[in-house]
């Protein structure tokens, strides 16, 4: 049973108590609520009382939930533009698996007092059996780790701490990530006005289970994209199939192709992504007719570890170009089978459908389609206002320009949808990279000494934030953006500001099980003593490392 060793333990698990307990669901306005109350905690603090221009809470324009993050600023008495970013995101995902508690997901006490009464797997029983974990929606994703930063700038700004510390809180990371795309453009800002960032901790979950299974940190981002293809056949009554090509088809071609496609994963330092898979699939009629679909669209998640987007667009096409062969050899031999063995003679379609990208089909519109932009414009603002998500307003802007398009052939369009995360790996050999992870060598040597901890350095976190620090892959990120359909209308992304930023960074977080499930909790001991510690340890190291010339 765990009980409370410090003062400083007990901030933090006050603190963090706290923050659990707003109810900040990700894709709603409630994700304010934790913003409300950490800029409270701050404004308790002596040195933003002193300093309250230093905290502030900014808006993100456009925002139909009108959610905001927040930055809190300790500057150094010691004169000096080195800062160390600390950082993390304060939405949580949804609290319907908890069933009976569901009421209770956000106190973290009252629902570890009653647990008990869901059906638990047999470690999450024997973990509540120890007393040594607490439970709560958002406690280890990542509530923690902003509870953490929140009281070690409380004690460095009361010490003199000899860096800048930026804290920064986003929210949509569990969505798009509409909060960090939009820090971003405060975090390039503040650089251009002198500030030097050193080095950045991401608060993210890194490590599983108790003190006796190995920790991590995670130096690198693995990417995400939704690969869209957009099929457009061509109509006809369903009493008289054979004179169109049913979009349906194709869509169905190309799920058996990409689904699980091994040709897609791809390998890096140890780790390999997982393979393709629909996160939708569905032909775009909007009510019943007899008429055999003329638009449908398929996505799928892919992960990226090193591949550049034009190889991944390569695969993509092959793809395409297969599934329309497939589906134009079947449809052949059905019209000859049938034709043969009937007294109706038919004459097939005589077109095939060709492979573009979004890219193509955009500006092959706008050189036929007057004001196109503000049609685009228009058209979103509309479906804005409807509520939309940003995948289907892209699914439909790539209808909307097949509708502008004076071509009317069959089609398969390859683009991709929001949100978009490119991946990334640190340039080690980078002079502020090797200060930054020499530190971060010093940390993981003290867990050795200190508390007989083995901490494993991987390559590659989960799609998070991270990705958002520096550029991996240049040159095929502006390739991904020209194909990023609905940039700067359904999706902002702010890649100049993103090119701007070349931080060191690690995800160094909590420790704890059942990320996203009714399960999920942290290990106090680890949580409230030895991991504090440990990023003490890093930050001091990284401050001898920065002095030395």
């Amino acid at each position: 049973m765990y009980s409370v060793k410090d003062e400083f333990a007990q901030r933090l698990l006050d603190t963090l108590i706290g923050l659990v307990a707003c109810p900040s669901l990700c894709g709603t306005s409630d994700e304010n609520t934790a913003v409300d109350y950490m800029q409270q905690v701050f404004e308790g603090m002596p040195y933003f009382q002193e300093n309250p221009k230093n905290l502030l809470v900014h808006e993100i324009p456009g925002d139909r939930l009108k959610r905001t993050y927040l930055t809190a600023f300790y500057q150094s008495p010691h004169s000096t533009a080195d800062t160390v970013v600390l950082t993390g995101h304060h939405d949580v995902v949804e609290v319907d698996c908890y069933g009976i508690l569901k009421d209770l997901a956000f106190d973290a006490k009252k629902l570890t007092s009653q647990i008990h009464k869901l059906s638990l797997n047999d470690q999450a029983k024997a973990d509540l059996a120890s007393g040594d974990y607490l439970f709560g929606r958002g406690i280890l994703d990542m509530k923690y780790g902003l509870a953490l930063f929140i009281e070690l700038i409380r004690d460095y700004s009361g010490e003199g701490f000899p860096l800048n510390i930026l804290f920064l809180s986003v929210p949509g990371e569990e969505t798009n990530s509409e909060g960090m795309l939009e820090a971003l453009k405060f975090l390039a800002k503040k650089q251009e006005e002198g500030l030097n960032y050193v080095g950045l901790i991401l608060g993210e979950p890194s490590s599983r289970g108790n003190d006796k299974e190995p920790k991590a940190v995670e130096l690198g981002a693995s990417g995400k994209m939704n690969l869209l293809y957009f099929c457009v056949g061509v109509v006809s009554h369903v009493n008289e199939a054979f004179n169109g090509l049913n979009v349906s088809s194709l869509l169905a071609a190309i799920q058996s192709r990409m689904e699980l496609n091994l040709d897609f994963c791809e390998s890096s330092h140890g780790q390999r992504t997982i393979p393709p898979s629909s996160l939708k699939m569905s032909d775009l009629k909007k009510r019943y007719s007899v008429t055999t679909p003329l638009y449908g669209a398929a996505y799928y998640n892919i992960e990226i570890l090193e591949n550049s987007f034009n190889h991944i667009l390569g695969l993509a096409k092959d793809l395409a170009q297969e599934a329309i062969q497939e589906v134009m050899d079947r449809y052949h031999r059905t019209v000859q089978s049938y034709s043969g063995n009937g007294k109706r003679d038919l004459v097939a379609v005589d077109t095939t459908p060709v492979v573009m990208t979004y890219q193509q089909l955009f500006l092959r519109t706008k050189a036929a389609t007057v004001n196109l932009e503000e049609k685009m414009n228009e058209a979103v603002k509309a479906w804005r206002e409807e509520g939309m998500d940003n995948q289907s307003q892209a699914i439909a802007l790539v209808e909307l320009l097949c509708d502008l398009d004076p071509d009317k052939s069959p089609r398969v369009v390859i683009g991709i949808i929001p949100p978009y995360y490119p991946a990334r790996y640190p340039d080690v050999e980078r002079n502020d990279y090797k200060k930054f992870f020499g530190a971060m060598q010093e940390m993981i040597q003290a867990a050795q000494k200190h508390y007989h901890l083995d901490i494993e350095q991987q390559a590659y976190c989960g799609v998070s934030d991270f990705s958002f620090i520096e550029a991996g892959d240049v040159e095929g990120m502006e390739v991904a953006m020209e194909n990023l359909i609905g940039r700067d209308l359904v999706y902002g992304f702010p890649m100049e500001a993103l090119l701007s930023l070349h931080i060191p960074g690690v995800v160094f977080g909590s420790c704890g099980r059942e990320i996203h499930q009714a399960g999920e909790r942290i290990y106090l001991p680890y949580c409230l003593d030895i991991h504090p510690d440990l990023t003490r340890k890093f930050l001091n190291a990284l401050v001898k490392k920065l002095k030395k010339v």
